[in-house]
């Protein structure tokens, strides 16, 4: 659906990995930073048990929806997928005047366990195998350089992106903004993994759970702005419809998204840049560890 958006002529169309990356990671870091008075090396770390150490939801519920919405209104977002992320529908559909919400309600819950079920083994291999991979950089102070090449190939493209929330990275990621393993890289995939292990996500365990959080995600939503998609059904021209868009520059319905190894797969000239680079650096690595210990 976030990719269908984005085709149909909206900007900053945001996934997980574009809401993490501009908003929810700097949002929570100046909050332990600035109102905690914690240091860089006591924030929460990315991913695994550390991860946990502060709880996400003091850092909703001690901050006001105007300051919320200040910090949202940076990132000129013009949608978001919540997947991932649900318990945070509300507050921003709060602070957001005017927002339209599109609710995929098509699929009946034993179809959607069925999809989780043949998901999550493919995700968990990706997981595993793609930080091994890129890891090249790491072992010795090659953000350095290529910080330094960033600057005199693209003007630092990928760090403009960062510090002005877009292009999302999910939807325009072109082989000059490729360096993803990089330091700035590094940094969004930190703050990808702080929204992924920040708790707002809903996974209902029963059929109950799934069709009472589809009947009431709306709730307080006029009618009019309100939309039950079925990808089965409905097409680009019915989302331009809805949204107001005139003349709709696509149509038909919105193909099936990729859901694992996506980044290699909608943009292959970044991964033939990036796989190659950091396979050059693991050769290049394993050379200056023979030299020095051999």
């Amino acid at each position: 659906m976030s990719r269908g958006l984005w085709q149909v002529g909206l900007d900053h169309v945001y996934h997980s990995e574009d809401f993490g990356t501009f908003f929810y990671g700097p949002y929570r870091d100046k909050y332990h930073l600035k109102k905690k008075g914690l240091s860089w090396s006591e924030l929460p770390k990315p991913i695994g048990p550390l991860a946990w150490r502060f709880p996400d939801r003091e850092v909703m519920e001690k901050q006001s929806p105007e300051e919320f919405a200040a910090a949202l209104s940076k990132c000129r977002i013009d949608a978001v997928a919540f997947d991932g992320f649900e318990e945070l529908i509300q507050p921003v559909y709060q602070v957001s005047p005017g927002a339209k919400l599109v609710v995929l309600s098509w699929r009946p819950y034993e179809e959607w366990q069925k999809s989780i079920n043949s998901y999550a083994p493919a995700v968990n291999l990706e997981n595993a195998l793609l930080p091994h991979v890129f890891a090249a950089q790491q072992a010795l102070p090659w953000p350095m350089v290529d910080r330094w090449f960033a600057k005199l190939l693209n003007d630092r493209e990928l760090e403009r992106a960062l510090k002005s929330g877009g292009p999302p990275i999910t939807q325009a990621l072109s082989p000059s903004r490729a360096s993803l393993s990089g330091r700035e890289g590094a940094l969004a995939r930190r703050r990808m993994t702080l929204l992924w292990a920040a708790g707002h996500h809903l996974h209902p365990s029963s059929k109950d759970q799934y069709d009472h959080f589809h009947s009431t995600v709306g709730d307080g939503v006029p009618q009019g702005d309100i939309m039950h998609w079925d990808m089965l059904k409905h097409t680009y021209e019915d989302l331009c419809d809805f949204l107001g868009i005139s003349p709709c520059p696509k149509s038909g319905k919105i193909p099936k998204a990729r859901n694992n190894f996506i980044f290699l797969q909608d943009f292959p000239l970044v991964a033939m840049y990036n796989v190659t680079s950091e396979l050059v650096l693991h050769w290049v690595n394993y050379m200056i560890l023979g030299a020095v210990i051999g």
